[in-house]
């Protein structure tokens, strides 16, 4: 490589820290009561379900296969959240909420399989396994 040229490297995908999607529940289960009544509300709780999946996407993200097969997963659950939130009419909830469901199911799986799979418990592994726990109830 020639000196001064960076060299344009496709990242590693590793094991996102499971400490972001843990604070993304904790918000979301924090915040979601109050603020459903609220003029409003509803965006934010739209906003608050996305950041969970998302960060649940990239949670689990230890893989390119994994990695995709979480986001084919969680289009149709954010966009059916976000089409059912605008225009309620053209989306039915059944069909963002299951698709929702699929998606947290394939996250907590993989969790544990993280969780169940660690040779040693670090904070990574006690905040995936609240995580699983919390995305289980």
């Amino acid at each position: 490589m020639k000196p001064g040229v960076k060299s344009l490297r496709i990242p590693r995908f590793g094991r996102f820290s499971t400490v972001q999607l843990l604070i993304a529940l904790a918000l979301f289960f924090i915040w979601a009561p109050f603020v459903e009544e609220i003029e409003g509300g509803e965006l934010i709780v739209s906003a608050l379900f996305s950041l969970v999946l998302l960060a649940g996407v990239v949670a689990v993200a230890d893989s390119k296969r994994v990695l995709v097969i979480a986001i084919v997963l969680a289009i149709p659950a954010i966009a059916g959240r976000w089409m059912n939130h605008f225009r309620p009419d053209l989306v039915p909830p059944h069909v963002f909420l299951t698709a929702g469901l699929i998606l947290i199911a394939f996250v907590v799986a993989n969790l544990l399989r993280f969780v169940l799979r660690a040779p040693s418990v670090n904070a990574d592994v006690l905040c995936a396994s609240i995580s699983a726990y919390l995305m289980l109830g």
